[in-house]
């Protein structure tokens, strides 16, 4: 009984740590979001999210993964991945050297991401199609079969084309309006500290502290890369749509706002910006 006592109080250590990791963690229903690009949500296939970008496939993570026949870039990648070096990135004169690189590549984890969001690869475009669709790729519901649709342009306005930018309208590897990703956080933050009060990051610590979520090596020099998943969950579920029209998400999920747009943990009060940087 002696060694139960203390058993029990590690458990609940175990669970409070957890617990308290879980709360930050935004609500993971992706089938409850406009990354749900099939023709089915909520089991019912009359429920679409955004009818511009619904297509015929009742498969809902087939637009990013696969069981079988999918790539090493991502988990069962399911989608081609735009060329690593053809972005341009955001660069200004405060930036340190390891931010300010302009020759970087993209990471992998980034390209995931930039695969629709770039503008140059079709959202509905997979490479290991459903042999359930009778159309094999799946096809647009607004604007018929064969045609590939890509995130719309906003034009020069910040829409969710990232490839784009006011001075490249309807630009497709554009990011130099955009937070700089595919850098060394570290290499970033050892530069900052040589600066007159310690610069304008955070210890590397105290990011993941925040949830913030780095990629690649520890704490060393070239690891902890900042990527596009750094900031953004794109499975969590932040639009109360479904909720408002349709009624309760099963499973006790709901949709919380907090977490627009698909952040990692909500930016009440700049939080999540702050997690790295001192202002």
């Amino acid at each position: 009984m002696r060694l139960f006592a203390p058993i029990l109080v590690a458990a609940f250590m175990v669970v409070s740590v957890a617990g308290t990791a879980l709360a930050v963690k935004g609500p993971q229903a992706v089938e409850f979001t406009i990354h749900n690009l099939s023709a089915n949500m909520g089991g019912n296939p009359q429920m679409t999210f955004d009818n511009q970008y619904t297509t015929n496939e009742e498969e809902i993570c087939i637009f990013c993964h696969t069981p079988h026949g999918g790539t090493l870039d991502g988990p069962l990648w399911n989608r081609q991945i735009p060329a690593a070096g053809s972005f341009t990135h955001y660069n200004s004169a405060t930036l340190t050297a390891a931010a300010g690189n302009g020759a970087r590549p993209v990471s992998k984890e980034s390209l995931l991401c930039l695969s629709c969001h770039d503008g140059s690869i079709a959202t509905n475009r997979i490479i290991n199609t459903n042999n359930s669709n009778p159309t094999g790729q799946p096809e647009n519901q607004m604007q018929g079969a064969g045609i590939a649709v890509d995130i719309v342009s906003g034009f020069g306005a910040p829409s969710a084309r990232i490839g784009e930018s006011a001075s490249n309208v309807n630009g497709t590897g554009d990011l130099s309006d955009d937070h700089p990703i595919s850098f060394s956080y570290f290499d970033a933050y050892t530069e900052e500290s040589t600066q007159p009060g310690g610069g304008g990051l955070r210890a590397p610590g105290a990011p993941e502290l925040a949830d913030v979520r780095f990629f690649g090596a520890g704490a060393v020099a070239g690891g902890m890369r900042v990527e596009c998943s750094s900031c953004h969950d794109p499975h969590v579920a932040y639009d109360t749509y479904f909720e408002t029209w349709y009624g309760p998400i099963p499973g006790g999920i709901s949709a919380d706002p907090s977490y627009a747009p698909f952040l990692i943990t909500p930016n009440t009060g700049s939080a999540l910006c702050l997690a790295c940087h001192v202002k």
